[in-house]
């Protein structure tokens, strides 16, 4: 008899070493090797999702939750005794029940035989605390029994400790009980005895196995550098996961778009491109999460073409995507014109930038990388000095896309400067101040998924923020303080920075200022071989700089390369440029006063002339944009007020200045 249970489990063991090696499914593998040396094995990271695996007869893949696998895998190496714990369940085995009967009385039945038959001590139910009016957990009476099966020579046992991350109330700081509750399992751990040959002929050893959300949820000196004990990660699903995902568990997907793929426009052999799709759309999914979008798809009636369809509405509960409006793709012709209407003297810029727009609304951008379905759609960084037009042109894009400004939100990072800033942002990590406020940024996104995102002033903020951004710029998502993922995949991201235009001081690691004021701002009808040298001087220092603080001063060249060749690089005002900023600004003022006061507002040529050349001159163009309606504000709104005030006129009138004297006073009637 005992021949033939051993050749049972050599059969078993050898199947399990053909079954598939499957990346993705290596901490299947580790728990296979591990589990005939090791007594104490801790999962952690993604232990709430199924799990896919290969079934030991069939060789089909299958998908199972936890605990159900965990049991199958035990039972088939050859263990009769799988017992799960949690603190509200204390002892159970779901699974098995209805088999083996009553889970608590079977364990009892083992201490029990461990003490009567076998002469070993069994160790006592509770020491006396202090104050007995003191609550004591589950899990503190647990471990008693936990240590007695380990040390047990009746049968060999497997122990599964789940939740054990809500063991513990304050991880940084383990109250009486729990300190002896994990010291009493240690025990366990440390004195684990195998079972006599002749009650074990399969030669297994005890197992514990605690699952855990992180190792960090469980006290380090039970684990760290122990030789019985072995740390294995449950990843996230990768590429690989997600192909058999889809391979195995959407047959029906597969042959509707097989049976129906002429009347969809397509050929059958466009289903591996579509498979591509799925799997690239669904990066960091879990297996829920993909069994949840694969219902849903069956449920709405949303087949494999519209799978970008799917997903948004999946992601963020939404049929319609802006980005799919037949409105945007209406108007990316005039789209240019449009935006210089708003941004004055950055004709250059403005070309590049509807060029990344047009790619992102036409589903181009990163489609020369392998997985890009899931990155933000456009990524800008807006570099030069202050007041020429990078924030007017964050608000432009949010109208030119989703038809009004107020799509952009604007992060000021200056606000974001000192160490832990990261948390206000993404929100803070469990058992922190804040938690439940969620982060400013994760909020906005969740809130408002599609949107452009205005990260004002990048080279003021913390590292441990640029740190995050490479995550988002990366693949479209982040997990925020509560667990929840947040999508950026609908965003349009933009970092403005003045970098390289303004003193930088820092000794040898500062940044270089910017040498020359020239560029070709598209206001010069008449350009020279002068003025291209200039420019592309001018251009090249400025992204010197960029690359400077990137290697050098931040020490995150890969945040650089995530950003790629989209870096625009605005001019300086021109004069010319400046005149027709002031010419726009002006048209408002005048526009408002006959709007809201019924004045009719009316320059002479030189009294005209002159509010020019108070307004725009080399001085006043240091301050860029703004300060052109700074300096209207100034010399002209201020001195409007007094005239007005002096020719007793306020509204439903007609003014006419005709001059402005030398101290900036209008004259006129």
């Amino acid at each position: 008899m005992a021949n033939k249970v051993i050749q049972k489990e050599n059969k078993n063991q050898a199947k399990l070493e053909e079954k598939v090696i499957i990346d993705g499914l290596k901490w299947q593998n580790e728990i296979d090797l591990y589990r005939k040396f090791k007594t104490t094995l801790i999962l952690e990271g993604n232990i709430n999702d199924e799990v896919i695996s290969q079934d030991n007869e069939t060789g089909q893949f299958i998908k199972q939750n936890l605990d159900e696998y965990l049991d199958n895998y035990f039972n088939q190496v050859g263990y009769q005794n799988i017992f799960f714990f949690n603190l509200v369940d204390g002892f159970y085995n779901h699974i098995r029940e209805e088999k083996k009967g009553d889970i608590a009385k079977k364990v009892n039945e083992l201490v029990e035989t461990n003490l009567n038959e076998q002469g070993i001590k069994v160790y006592p139910e509770l020491r006396e605390t202090k104050d007995q009016s003191e609550p004591v957990s589950k899990f503190h009476r647990a471990s008693l029994n936990i240590r007695n099966l380990m040390v047990n020579q009746t049968e060999p046992v497997v122990i599964i400790l789940k939740d054990a991350s809500r063991y513990i109330v304050n991880h940084e700081e383990l109250d009486e009980h729990e300190v002896y509750a994990y010291a009493q399992t240690a025990l366990g751990v440390n004195q684990i005895i195998v079972v006599p040959e002749a009650k074990n002929p399969n030669h297994l050893s005890h197992i514990l196995v605690i699952v855990s959300d992180k190792n960090n949820d469980i006290p380090p000196w039970f684990f760290i550098n122990h030789p019985l004990v072995r740390v294995v990660s449950i990843p996230q699903p990768n590429m690989t996961l997600r192909k058999l995902f889809f391979e195995h568990f959407c047959e029906d997907l597969i042959k509707d778009f097989k049976d129906n793929s002429a009347q969809y426009g397509y050929a059958v052999s466009d289903l591996i491109a579509f498979q591509k799709r799925f799997i690239d759309l669904t990066g960091g999914f879990s297996i829920r999460e993909l069994e949840s979008l694969h219902t849903m798809m069956i449920r709405e009636n949303i087949m494999l073409p519209s799978i970008q369809k799917a997903i948004t509405k999946f992601k963020h509960g939404i049929k319609e995507n802006p980005w799919e409006a037949q409105i945007l793709f209406d108007k990316l012709d005039t789209l240019e014109e449009q935006i210089k209407k708003r941004i004055k003297g950055q004709d250059l810029v403005v070309k590049e930038t509807v060029s990344v727009i047009q790619r992102a609304v036409l589903g181009l951008s990163g489609i020369q990388h392998s997985v890009n379905k899931s990155k933000p759609k456009g990524i800008l960084f807006m570099a030069g000095p202050t007041g020429v037009g990078k924030t007017e042109l964050a608000k432009a894009i949010a109208e030119a896309i989703f038809g009004d400004e107020d799509a952009m939100i604007r992060f000021d990072m200056s606000e974001y400067s000192q160490e832990h800033s990261d948390q206000r942002l993404l929100g803070a990590p469990p058992g922190y101040v804040g938690y439940s406020v969620g982060g400013q940024l994760t909020n906005s996104v969740k809130e408002r998924p599609f949107s452009v995102l205005l990260f004002d002033e990048i080279e003021k903020a913390d590292k441990s923020i640029l740190d995050k951004f490479l995550q988002i710029l990366e693949d479209g998502r982040m997990t925020d303080g509560k667990g929840e993922t947040v999508y950026f995949s609908d965003t349009f991201i933009i970092f403005t920075s003045n970098l390289g235009t303004m003193d930088q001081s820092g000794g040898k690691d500062s940044i270089r200022v910017a040498s020359t004021k020239y560029g070709d701002d598209g206001c010069n009808l008449k350009p020279s071989p002068e003025k291209d040298q200039k420019s592309k001087q001018y251009q090249d220092n400025i992204l010197k700089n960029i690359k400077f603080y990137f290697e050098n001063q931040l020490g995150r060249p890969e945040l650089k390369n995530r950003i790629g060749q989209n870096f625009l690089i605005f001019n300086y005002i021109s004069i010319e440029a400046g005149k027709t900023i002031y010419h726009k600004l002006m048209d408002k003022v005048i526009g408002m006063l006959k709007e809201e006061k019924k004045i009719i507002l009316t320059f002479s040529p030189n009294a005209h002339e002159k509010l020019i050349n108070l307004v725009v001159n080399e001085d006043t163009l240091t301050e860029g944009g703004r300060g052109i309606g700074n300096h209207i504000e100034k010399k002209f709104i201020n001195a409007l007020a007094r005239f007005m005030n002096r020719v007793k006129k306020f509204k439903n009138t007609q003014l006419l200045i005709e001059d402005i004297n030398d101290e900036g006073e209008l004259l006129g009637h």
